[in-house]
């Protein structure tokens, strides 16, 4: 999970589809790592609970950015993987979006973030933990195995919100809308994607890939894992499809 402390007063394992914005991946940032937004930066509160690992966020200019694409599948190439749905199919039309500043999590939420808000709150712990403990050697491992409801819960203890889908997909594509974190072309072995259809790997400690960091400086936004954001799964405004 991932969060976002925002400087506005208001407001799993990920597959291997080459395109880093297929609809599903991006709707699903975060249940396994979770983005959040921080309202206010430090807020009341943060003397009362053991806040310490929650301030490691990157921040994210205010300005334009590219949402969306325009692109089309026209080599069917997600059918040819089995995939029923081409890509980008509901991730047009592609616009223009400005955005104030915010910062987000500069790496996932891991099981040792996530267990202290199991222990503060009494929180149940993901169905693959041991009880109130997760996997021996895993600390630094993304925290999967949680639900949206349990996403938001842990945003809310750590006095943050997940981000809308603008938001996410502002940290990772950088404002000239990259294809990926690191730019336009694919690159084997620099996010931790399976090498073949329907498989998957399993998770990895966060920051395992530099190469794969955004512009800014976030980690893990190809790869690992997939991450809850704040928005329902649907077509973008004036979508055709």
């Amino acid at each position: 999970m991932k969060t976002f402390p925002s400087l506005l007063a208001k407001n799993l394992v990920r597959s291997i589809i080459p395109p880093l914005f297929s609809s599903l991946t991006k709707r699903l940032a975060i249940a396994l790592p979770l983005f959040g937004i921080l309202l206010f930066w430090p807020q009341a509160g943060w003397s009362e609970n053991d806040f310490s690992l929650e301030r490691d966020m990157v921040y994210i200019p205010p300005g334009p950015f590219i949402f969306g694409t325009d692109k089309e599948d026209a080599a069917a190439e997600a059918l040819s993987m089995g995939i029923p749905k081409p890509w980008y199919a509901d991730e047009t039309p592609q616009q223009t979006i400005f955005l104030k500043e915010f910062y987000i999590d500069r790496y996932e939420v891991t099981h040792k973030r996530y267990k202290k808000y199991v222990d503060a709150l009494g929180a149940i712990s993901p169905p693959n933990w041991h009880g109130l403990n997760f996997p021996k050697g895993k600390d630094n491992e993304p925290v999967t195995h949680v639900s949206w409801y349990d996403a938001t819960n842990f945003c809310q203890w750590a006095k943050k919100k997940l981000p809308t889908e603008k938001l996410w997909e502002r940290a990772a594509r950088g404002k000239e809308g990259r294809e990926y974190p690191w730019g336009n072309s694919f690159q084997p072995g620099w996010a931790n994607l399976s090498n073949r259809p329907g498989s998957k790997n399993m998770p990895m400690a966060v920051g395992t890939f530099p190469k794969s960091v955004s512009p800014e400086g976030v980690h893990d936004l190809i790869g690992n894992v997939w991450e809850w954001v704040d928005n329902d799964y649907q077509p973008y405004k004036d979508s055709t499809d």
